[in-house]
């Protein structure tokens, strides 16, 4: 029904009271306007339509003080409340474009386009609406419900903006990522979501792509809607309309904070210790380059390596469990950052090695300071529940020029110093000296060997056998100490001051005491000696913390067709002090095997009588210390007297070793001992 002639002078006298910006004419705006137009106040009230709009909404009466939402589909009227929601927020005059589909009640499509109009005296804003009637063939209708319903699933977030740079259409995902509302970024631009990462050349480039080649894709920082900064990843394209020959800026956001928090976990895995949180070797490796490059651009100081190794761990590993010696090598990372500075770096370097990198050193004594912090730190108590731990560290120094010009280097010389404090008592630092790397050379040369002797010990362990006589008869042996050497490449001999402390000292000693045993198992074998004649074999603490050591030597013996009774074992007073209750275990498993136990060095170590009393042991040996000086001093000789006597007391048999000498020889046979060992009587020799 077309508008009457009345209803168009209300109109005309309303708008002749309003005085309008650019509305000059009624009959131009409206009458003379082919496509329907409507005038809609703040709340959408109808205030001024034309007459292609009373056709096209099919009015049959006055449209006049009409809510335009109440022409329109239960689906539409939710839509257009919250356009009317952003009408306030354009800019006056300028026209916006809306791209949803609304449906009328009685029938018909349409789109509109929007112009916020403001009377130039004060007073309320009006919305002039013009809509776009959408032809009513099923695949046009179907093709624009389609293309919003595809917009509206695709997961990543997308807007579309008109050729100003205005925001004309958001999607469901747009406001999950950013937490906006399509209403509330309608005719906005995005510089609404700037989080201040990117500087404005940024933006500029982005833009000149998008106009100059059609197309700009890359990584962008956004700001939520709650302030929060997020990376994204953005495809934006220009398209323009085949049609109205109008451009439209089309932007795909792809929300990349989780696959940005998989690559920091990735990181940390890659670059970080699990179990401590320090960096771990790669990323030590990176700092160190990147600070010598740092240096060597700026003249920035020296660089500090400071390699730490905690001293004698592998104890609590062995004694409480690996689950122990975690947590204090977690507490001992934590020491360690105490004392790491922000521009310098701590690293987990691998077992209990620890490595500090100290950067802009500008004077030696700050490395100095940093070491007493460490050394003194790490050697307080650690306490877990019931168990205290002391434990203490030992520091090598190495410093970027002087000591090496490359990661490598540095940690080389720095190892080769803390093996140095080590040597020198422990629980001390020591900086790195020409001399070091000799040395370590020769500990990394002796390593290889034992490992060798470990493999092949037919190759590499050549046993000597110093024999041992009773005080009746000085013609035969009655038994023989079994004494290790290794023989090198080039066949020279090794001998066991020179390999057993560091075997114990990085776990080798269990393995090559295995192939030792074996050893002497073939050479009895070959020798072919009398069965009464034993041999005995020297035990270490940390053989002795090992529950299947009895069933080892047995399986080995088993093996070479040799009865392990044929065996004797020594063991030093401190061995048994080390773990006393698994040590009286494991020698009490050895004497139900027909093995007798010797307790070495006896007089030098601190067992008291009563536990002397207690332990599975049958002959006391009495160390050479106190046989070298027993011609000339009476000290020695009554000190010598009593260690008799108390064995005697505790009904142990009594073996003299170092008799070097017949004086000692002729003093001793008179004193009540058993067994004598020395090299009067006898030197170490293979069996021949």
């Amino acid at each position: 029904m077309a508008q009457t002639e009345s209803e168009s002078l209300i109109a005309c006298d309303f708008l002749a009271k309003k005085s309008f910006k650019g509305l000059r004419f009624y009959h131009v705006l409206f009458e003379s306007c082919q496509t329907p137009v409507v005038l809609l106040s703040p709340n959408g009230k109808i205030i001024c339509i034309n007459t292609p709009a009373y056709e096209f909404l099919s009015l049959a009466e006055s449209a006049i003080d009409l809510y335009f939402h109440e022409l329109l589909s239960a689906d539409s009227m939710e839509t257009f409340t919250n356009f009317l929601n952003t009408v306030e927020a354009s800019i006056v005059d300028q026209v916006v474009y809306q791209n949803h589909v609304f449906e009328l009640q009685g029938g018909g499509f349409f789109t509109l386009n929007s112009q916020l109009l403001k009377p130039e005296s004060s007073g309320d804003p009006y919305c002039l609406v013009y809509l776009n009637r959408i032809p009513e063939e099923p695949t046009t209708i179907h093709s624009l419900y389609l293309a919003n319903a595809l917009i509206d699933q695709v997961a990543d977030g997308i807007l579309v903006m008109d050729a100003q740079g205005r925001i004309i259409k958001s999607n469901k995902a747009f406001t999950e990522t950013t937490g906006y509302e399509q209403r509330e970024v309608l005719n906005q631009r995005p510089a609404l979501f700037r989080s201040g990462v990117h500087d404005e050349d940024f933006y500029l480039n982005m833009w000149k792509s998008l106009d100059d080649c059609g197309s700009w894709r890359g990584e962008i920082w956004n700001r939520r809607k709650d302030g929060t900064i997020y990376p994204g990843w953005l495809q934006a394209s220009k398209v323009v309309d085949k049609l109205s020959g109008k451009p439209f800026y089309v932007c795909v956001l792809a929300d990349m904070s989780e696959r940005k928090a998989d690559e920091k976990r990735l990181d940390r895995l890659a670059y970080y210790d699990s179990l401590t949180g320090l960096a771990n070797r790669m990323l030590l490796d990176s700092f160190v380059e990147n600070s010598i490059l740092e240096t060597q651009k700026n003249a920035s100081g020296k660089i500090a390596l400071l390699f730490i190794d905690l001293d004698k761990f592998k104890t609590v590993n062995d004694h409480f469990g690996h689950s122990e010696g975690d947590w204090i090598l977690g507490e001992v990372s934590k020491r360690i950052s105490f004392y790491t500075k922000t521009s310098d770096l701590a690293c987990r370097f691998g077992g209990d090695e620890f490595v500090m990198v100290m950067t802009k050193i500008t004077r030696d004594r700050s490395v100095v300071e940093a070491a007493e912090n460490l050394i003194r730190r790490l050697s307080k108590p650690y306490v877990r529940g019931k168990h205290i731990h002391r434990l203490t560290a030992s520091i090598g120094i190495a410093f970027y020029p002087e000591h090496g010009g490359s990661v490598e280097e540095l940690l080389r010389r720095a190892d080769s110093a803390m093996c140095r404090a080590k040597t020198q008592g422990r629980n001390s630092y020591q900086f790195f000296e020409e001399r070091d790397e000799q040395e370590l050379i020769e500990m990394n040369k002796v390593a290889h060997l034992i490992w060798q002797a470990i493999e092949m010990p037919k190759n590499h362990i050549e046993m000597h056998y110093q024999p041992i006589f009773h005080k009746d008869s000085f013609d035969s042996p009655v038994e023989y100490e079994a004494l290790i050497r290794l023989k090198n490449e080039e066949g020279e001999l090794v001998y066991p001051q020179h390999f057993i402390e560091y075997s114990e000292q990085n776990g080798l000693i269990s393995q090559l005491g295995f192939a030792l045993f074996e050893k002497v198992c073939d050479d009895l074998v070959a020798k072919k000696l009398d069965n009464n004649i034993k041999v005995a074999i020297n035990l270490s603490p940390v053989q002795l913390d090992n529950p299947k050591l009895v069933e080892k030597l047995s399986a080995i013996a088993h093996q070479k067709s040799v009865p392990i009774s044929r065996f004797n074992f020594e063991v030093t007073e401190t061995a048994i002090m080390h773990n006393l209750s698994s040590t009286i275990a494991v020698l009490e498993q050895l004497r139900k095997k027909g093995c007798h136990i010797l307790l070495d060095d006896f007089g030098t170590g601190y067992a008291s009588l009563a536990i002397l009393k207690s332990l599975p042991v049958d002959i006391v040996k009495i160390d050479r210390a106190f046989v070298n000086d027993i011609e000339t001093s009476s000290e020695t000789q009554e000190m010598v007297k009593a260690m008799i006597g108390m064995s005697k007391a505790m009904n142990l048999k009594v073996l003299i070793e170092g008799v070097e000498t017949e004086a000692q020889k002729r003093w001793l046979e008179n004193k009540e001992v058993d067994l004598f060992q020395g090299y009067l009587l006898g030197r170490p020799a293979q069996f021949i």
